[in-house]
């Protein structure tokens, strides 16, 4: 288990990775979470979803995480318990970019006045769009390994060929099995954070869609 906790200008992130029954105890304690949302983050779940609740909204998405040295390629769950004034992030093994934004969050003032500004809703954006920068980065990885796979077969160099082709092939497809599912989810934030925040955030949650239009 690991939290960690970042206050200023009245907005709180918590992070956990690994929720114990202390943690879970804790989310509860910070807000009148509906129980359906603390089930949820008992344990991982398969699918993304959001669903309003009123004075809090519940976000779940899964990121890949691909590896550039051809071993088995993770989904890893990131649950986002959002209040007006606090927000909550779970996931169930480490994610090495959000726990880098997390850090960098402390220490960056000039990232602090970007994402703190009244409520949480700029923050939930930085993070999603910190999350889904990265996989524009994994997909340029996914597009070199094409083109080296097609070099070396219009170079006649077929050594070890197969074992990059199949290595590519389950990259690629990791990637899209994971990635597919959330984007039904992506399209309808800007919908439901304008009915939480209001309507100044609605471009912000837009913006998201340009990202996820590349994955």
């Amino acid at each position: 288990m690991s939290s960690n906790i970042f206050q200023k200008n009245e907005i709180t992130w918590v992070n956990i990775t690994q929720p114990t029954r202390e943690d879970i105890g804790y989310v509860k304690s910070l807000f009148n979470f509906h129980p359906l949302v603390l089930e949820s983050i008992a344990s991982p779940v398969l699918h993304p979803a959001i669903d309003d609740y009123g004075d809090h909204l519940s976000l779940i998405l899964h990121f890949p995480i691909i590896y550039r040295e051809h071993v088995t390629n993770v989904a890893v769950e990131v649950n986002f318990l959002i209040t007006k004034n606090t927000l909550v992030t779970i996931t169930y093994r480490n994610h090495p970019t959000l726990d880098e934004l997390f850090n960098r969050l402390n220490h960056d003032e000039g990232l602090q006045r970007q994402l703190l500004d009244g409520h949480t809703g700029k923050l939930v954006y930085g993070i999603l769009d910190w999350l889904l920068d990265a996989l524009i980065s994994d997909i340029d990885f996914l597009e070199e390994q094409v083109t080296h796979v097609e070099d070396k077969i219009f170079e006649g160099t077929h050594e070890a060929i197969i074992e990059e082709i199949s290595n590519a092939r389950r990259d690629i497809l990791d990637f899209r099995r994971i990635t597919s599912p959330m984007q039904t989810v992506l399209k309808l934030l800007p919908a439901m954070t304008e009915k939480f925040y209001g309507k100044e955030i609605v471009p912000y949650f837009t913006d998201l869609l340009s990202s996820e239009s590349r994955i």
